[in-house]
């Protein structure tokens, strides 16, 4: 006999109401969603730099490097929503 389902977790596909202290008022956000850190400075969504090559900061490797950063999380808002079958 083949067990084909060990566990299973399901996600409401619905929103719920939160605050938002920078907006200062009530918002509607989805139960599972993805969140980018946010600085005044720069965009952590797609950031990218060059290191090696000619005007770009250099490194102790003689040849020129693209680098990407991205920095997210996953938020879950009304966590007694979620359930976990086994």
């Amino acid at each position: 006999m083949v067990k084909l389902l060990e566990e299973l977790f399901v996600i409401p596909a619905g929103v719920s109401s939160v605050y938002d202290q920078q907006l200062g008022k009530n918002m509607k956000r989805p139960f599972l969603h993805v969140r980018y850190r946010a600085s005044n400075l720069e965009s952590r969504k797609n950031k990218s730099w060059v290191t090696g090559s000619v005007g770009a900061t250099t490194s102790d490797l003689d040849a020129m490097t693209m680098n990407f950063l991205s920095e997210r999380c996953m938020v879950v808002q009304g966590a007694n929503n979620f359930c976990l079958l086994n």
